[in-house]
């Protein structure tokens, strides 16, 4: 059973951390998050994925969306690594790279979303299921290894209050933010539909 409230308590613990404690206690935090996750997500049939969620999507779309934000968090992440300080997911439409290097913007989440659901429409829940995980993996092996997103880098571009999805305001630099931003989607906020949740 996921704990909103356990999980938004823990984040405002860490972010009021000093770097390097605030890096070793969100790995921590990824590793449990990660791990569950991605069992939850090799637990799905196929049958189970194109069963409704709770928003009417099916259950391969739920994770499909999942899949391209963490995708998206990868692409923010090599930014970051090669040193910029503000990743064009924070200042072009996301800054979404296609698989064959097309680039595409976006006004917003919401379109942002609609185009992944219409792109992923015709995928077989086999190949949804194999970028979910691959992108979650690259995702906790890039931020948990403290010799990549090292706590130095992340602090590295400008701080500002970023809203969290349960209206939470937290001041994060844009490095930490996209942490944050994987541990909150894959750990909380889509959980029921999944049927895990982190607790932790």
């Amino acid at each position: 059973m996921t704990d909103h409230k356990a999980f938004y308590d823990e984040i405002a613990t860490i972010v009021a951390l000093p770097p390097d404690e605030r890096h070793r206690r969100c790995a921590a935090m990824h590793d449990r998050v990660a791990a569950g996750y991605c069992e939850a997500v090799r637990a799905i049939t196929p049958q189970a994925a194109a069963r409704p969620s709770s928003d009417g999507r099916t259950l391969a779309q739920v994770v499909g969306h999942i899949a391209e934000w963490d995708r998206c968090m990868v692409l923010a992440a090599g930014e970051i690594l090669a040193g910029v300080e503000r990743p064009r997911f924070f200042t072009r439409g996301y800054g979404y790279i296609e698989p064959d290097g097309a680039t595409v913007d976006f006004k917003d989440i919401d379109d942002f979303n609609r185009y992944q659901a219409e792109r992923q429409a015709a995928w077989p829940w086999e190949h949804i299921r194999d970028v979910a995980l691959r992108s979650a993996t690259m995702l906790h092996a890039l931020f948990t290894h403290p010799a990549l997103l090292s706590s130095a880098l992340l602090d590295r571009s400008k701080e500002r209050k970023w809203p969290l999805a349960n209206g939470q305001k937290v001041t994060l630099t844009g490095g930490w933010f996209v942490w944050v931003i994987v541990l909150e989607h894959e750990g909380v906020e889509h959980a029921g539909d999944l049927g895990w949740g982190y607790d932790g």
